[in-house]
């Protein structure tokens, strides 16, 4: 469940209008944990075509990463690299969070959303 607050801010941050992404979120740590709790999230807008971000929620504050996976991968891990700069995480935290970025990475490797998608990056 997603406060109403924190899914405008996520529609926002999605980059497209009119697509709902905050509807589309899902735990990259917990696939099962229904509620917003520190950790790395997945958005993406209604439709095949709308690729998917990521997110990462923790102490009540988001940071979205501009890079997409799919496009951009070495862009992701260096807006990783800023939040770990940022943010004190414990090692085990670190690795968790390497973990399910790594795994995003690796589902969106070849993914292409459309050329019109593409081209918007």
């Amino acid at each position: 469940m997603i406060p109403k607050d924190i899914a405008t801010q996520l529609d926002e941050s999605y980059g497209k209008e009119f697509v709902n992404a905050s509807a589309n979120v899902c735990n990259l740590l917990n696939n099962k944990e229904k509620y917003l709790v520190n950790g790395v999230y997945a958005i993406k807008g209604q439709g095949p075509h709308f690729p998917r971000k990521i997110f990462i929620y923790r102490n009540k504050e988001i940071f979205f990463f501009q890079n997409i996976g799919a496009f951009n991968p070495d862009g992701v891990i260096k807006e990783f690299s800023i939040f770990l700069s940022k943010n004190k995480l414990t090692n085990n935290e670190i690795i968790m969070y390497l973990r399910a970025i790594y795994e995003y990475l690796k589902d969106e490797n070849g993914m292409e959303y459309g050329s019109e998608i593409k081209k918007d990056k």
